[in-house]
């Protein structure tokens, strides 16, 4: 992940955690990716910060976001708010409005 996608995946995850309904938020990466962090970050003791993925292409980025959800509301309803946020901070970050967001439920709790 380029230094850009890296900052732009730690804005993302702190404004998915930020949205009610949110209990936490997984790596949105590749398996093998996501285990070596883990491990980096477990050695390191420290907190991982840029988990949602936001993967480049020539048409522009798309985002990953992988959450955790409380069960006293509903997980459709959180996924949208999830939605509606990253996209509103794309938009303001100057990503078009047609940039794909893929939100996806790991965990209700």
């Amino acid at each position: 992940m380029t230094s850009d996608a890296a900052e732009l995946s730690e804005r993302l995850t702190r404004t998915v955690r930020a949205v009610p309904g949110v209990t936490d938020v997984y790596d949105a990466g590749p398996t093998i990716a996501r285990m070596a962090a883990a491990t980096v970050n477990a050695a390191l003791r420290r907190e991982p910060t840029g988990l949602v993925r936001v993967a480049g292409g020539s048409a522009g980025p798309s985002v990953a976001v992988h959450i955790a959800v409380s069960e006293a509301g509903s997980a459709a309803e959180t996924c949208r708010h999830v939605y509606d946020a990253v996209l509103a901070q794309l938009i303001s970050d100057g990503y078009p409005d047609t940039t794909p967001v893929k939100v996806t439920v790991g965990r209700i709790s």
